[in-house]
This record gives structure tokens, sequence and C-alpha cells, in this order.
């Protein structure tokens, strides 16, 4: 799904990873990684998230600029269910 269909607030995942045009290589950064959609710069082709779990939690707002490679495509709501569930297993077994 493309990044401009989310809105501000949005719990957003990466399902695929980015193809960079220029070389081929596949980049898997943030795929399964929970963010928060902060907003996007169309004109400047920038996105800008917040980490919401892990150790960059308490960190500022991040960027990612599309400008060059596929970043803009590959998005999905995360899927906070799946992450209920799983907290739900861990707390009973500890």
């Amino acid at each position: 799904m493309n990044i401009n269909k989310f809105k501000e607030g949005d719990i957003v995942t990466r399902n695929n990873p980015c193809d960079y045009d220029h070389n081929g290589i596949k980049d898997s950064s943030y795929c399964g990684d929970r963010l928060l959609f902060c907003g996007l710069d169309e004109k400047a082709k920038i996105i800008f998230y917040k980490h919401t779990q892990g150790i960059l939690k308490s960190a500022d707002i991040c960027t990612l600029s599309y400008a060059r490679d596929n970043w803009d495509e590959g998005w999905e709501y995360y899927p906070d269910s799946m992450l209920e569930k799983i907290k739900d297993k861990f707390s009973k077994n500890n």
C-alpha cells in the first residue's frame, strides 16, 4: 500500500522490502516494526514517523526520504491484534 493512503496517527509497518532502483538491492528495514505515522511532505518526498517500541521508542520524529527509492510503497496497517495476542501469551507464561 502507498504511504499516502494513511493519515496522521495511524500505526503502520512495512510489509515489503524496498527495492533500490539504482542497484537492485532489497532493504527490509522497518518490516514488522510498529511505527506511528506522523505525516508526509509530498513535495519533498519525506515520510515522518516515530518508533513505538524497542530501544528507539523515546526517539523524536524520524524521517525517511523516498525521492530516489521506493520507500513510499510497501506499507500496511500494523496488526495490533497480533501484538496483543503475543503480549497476552508471554504474560501468562511469566
